[in-house]
């Protein structure tokens, strides 16, 4: 285990910066015009690619915490491919992925996160085994919404000078009515984390 998280430490990408603005941009060009955006490399069966940033809607103001997050790797066979959805009025199939990966995107997002939280000295590193989102088409005509299925899965480790020390495995799955993708996976992994983290201190 700890060569594989050798390896994710070896390289690490440089900062990337989105404006409010373009964020909304990338929104209103995934419902109305995606291959504007969107490359056309994309596997059988889809649409289109469709990259999102997953980011906290809140910080966890959770005190005083013994611990920080130091880094975060992506364990998943597929990684950045979080799983497919249907947009727009004609129910087009888009294949869901983290812009920049995973590992990126939850770094960013814990840092936000935990941001009025006074954090301790031991260091965790969160592994990601799943994160999905995914939608049948049978669930399409849904009155209020779309349903949608988002799961998780992590493990937790603690990183000590003898190397890493496993401290235990989370997980959720949760059917959720979604009108917004974007706000509501945003909402499903805050939700999750705000939980979980709490078990580092019990």
């Amino acid at each position: 285990m700890q060569a594989v998280f050798r390896k994710f430490w070896a390289e690490k990408d440089k900062d990337f910066l989105a404006t409010k603005f373009a964020e909304k941009v990338l929104l209103m060009l995934l419902m109305l015009s995606p291959p504007l955006l969107f490359s056309q490399d994309y596997p059988r069966g889809y649409y289109a690619v469709a990259p999102i940033r997953i980011k906290p809607f809140n910080t966890f103001n959770l005190g005083k915490i013994s611990y920080h997050v130091v880094d975060v790797v992506d364990l998943q066979n597929n990684q950045s491919i979080i799983g497919d959805i249907y947009e727009g009025a004609a129910n087009l199939r888009y294949q869901l992925r983290a812009k920049k990966g995973l590992e990126r995107n939850f770094n960013k997002f814990f840092k936000k996160a935990f941001k009025y939280t006074e954090k301790g000295e031991r260091k965790i590193v969160v592994a990601f085994k799943k994160l999905s989102v995914t939608e049948k088409k049978e669930n399409l005509g849904i009155h209020g919404g779309r349903l949608r299925n988002y799961e998780i899965e992590v493990e937790y480790y603690e990183s000590k000078d003898s190397g890493l020390s496993y401290l235990y495995t989370d997980y959720q799955k949760v059917d959720s009515l979604s009108r917004k993708l974007q706000y509501n996976l945003n909402r499903f992994c805050f939700q999750f984390f705000k939980t979980s983290f709490a078990e580092l201190d019990v």
